[in-house]
């Protein structure tokens, strides 16, 4: 199995979304660098990689495309549901803490996939 087994438009609908959510990104002092964000890259990287593992113990039928799917789903709902939290308490929502989980959420199913591929052979 390699990595080119992930559908083709996955990740085109990936960015698509980051940018949907970076134009609702409010205009405050919501840096991209700020260091919250290595927070939700490493938190979304941690999600994603058990999500990826724990679809794939689960279902072990089915395939890497899947366990990639359910992986990026997990990471993504975790971190709407962080914003609207943050929302709840009265905090912005930020579509740059989205990108970032976005972001980890992908190196998680990208090394998830490459240990994959490598344990095949």
């Amino acid at each position: 199995m390699t990595i080119s087994a992930i559908p083709g438009r996955a990740v085109p609908a990936c960015f698509v979304a980051l940018i949907l959510l970076l134009a609702s990104s409010p205009a405050h002092a919501d840096e991209w660098l700020g260091k919250d964000k290595f927070y939700h890259f490493s938190a979304s990287v941690t999600v994603g990689s058990g999500a990826f593992l724990g679809s794939a113990y689960l279902y072990d039928e089915g395939t890497p495309a899947a366990w990639s799917a359910m992986s990026m789903g997990t990471v993504v709902t975790v971190g709407v549901g962080k914003e609207l939290y943050d929302l709840g308490m009265g905090k912005e929502f930020s579509g740059k803490d989205l990108a970032w989980d976005v972001a980890g959420g992908l190196t998680a199913v990208g090394l998830n996939l490459l240990i994959w591929s490598l344990a095949a052979d």
